[in-house]
């Protein structure tokens, strides 16, 4: 979790959740749950878990998301 700033998951890393407050997520590795920035930008390009959201931002996906 990041307040301020921007989070960034690399690739080959885990994670339960990946969470920004006013700052950008960046998801390239393993997320359990789930992947959320507020008043930035979401980009998840590594599995998540569950949901990837963003509040005043855009999101971009290209994975798997959820347990569909």
């Amino acid at each position: 979790m990041s307040i301020g700033d921007s989070v960034t998951l690399r690739a080959g890393e885990r994670a339960d959740s990946v969470v920004a407050i006013m700052g950008s997520a960046t998801s390239e590795g393993e997320v359990r749950k789930d992947v959320v920035s507020v008043l930035g930008s979401t980009r998840v390009t590594g599995p998540v878990g569950h949901d990837v959201v963003s509040v005043m931002g855009n999101v971009y996906i290209n994975n798997t998301v959820g347990h569909d």
